[in-house]
């Protein structure tokens, strides 16, 4: 994780942290915190003097515990996940994991607990319903499909239709036209037994 650049708001916080040291110290701080440079909280107590600014070791543990906390969502969401992800799809799983996390910790109020819960839950129950709902569009845009082919399929029977009984109507016509006229082949003998007055 060294050399990465990754940059986080002020945490809101009462730590002691905020109150004795500057902005540019602290962003050095936490770029070491997040680079884990050193590798250790009681090494990085250490070697950034904190004892000596008069912060116990308590506070920034608690401190340097949330900047890796948010630093590994943030690289989570940038690096881990395609641009193209859905939202929806990575958010319940999010929080699953930070409701373990916190489940596990034994510094996690009951109330911290619930209020992830709920979230993931909401999280989780907004994705099925989002599921559900694409499944059903898909299913009508399937029957539209089906009705349209369906449609199609009955326009081109009734146009075939009509095409056969045009074909025989000029097949009539081309026969008609081409059989001979009995009646113009022998036409009616004169008749010179007629009296005439």
């Amino acid at each position: 994780m060294a050399d990465q650049t990754t940059t986080l708001e002020k945490l809101e916080t009462q730590s002691s942290i905020f109150e004795k040291t500057d902005p540019d110290f602290r962003r050095r701080l936490d770029q070491a915190l997040i680079d884990h440079d050193p590798p250790t909280y009681k090494a990085a107590f250490t070697k950034f003097g904190l004892a000596d600014k008069g912060i116990s070791f308590a506070a920034f543990y608690r401190y340097a515990r949330r900047i890796r906390a948010h630093a590994a969502i943030i690289e989570l969401t940038h690096h881990a996940l395609p641009d193209d992800c859905d939202p929806t799809a990575i958010v319940p799983k999010l929080l699953a994991d930070r409701l373990l996390d916190a489940a596990i910790d034994e510094s996690s109020s009951p109330r911290t607990l619930q209020r992830l819960t709920d979230a993931w839950r909401f999280a989780a129950q907004t994705r099925l319903a989002l599921e559900r709902h694409q499944a059903a569009i898909e299913e009508i845009k399937k029957k539209a499909r089906k009705s349209d082919t369906d449609d199609l399929l009955k326009t081109f029977d009734q146009y075939m239709s009509v095409v056969r009984a045009e074909q025989a109507a000029r097949m009539s016509a081309a026969k008609l036209a081409s059989t001979p006229d009995p009646a113009a082949e022998n036409p009616p003998a004169p008749n010179f037994d007629t009296e005439t007055s």
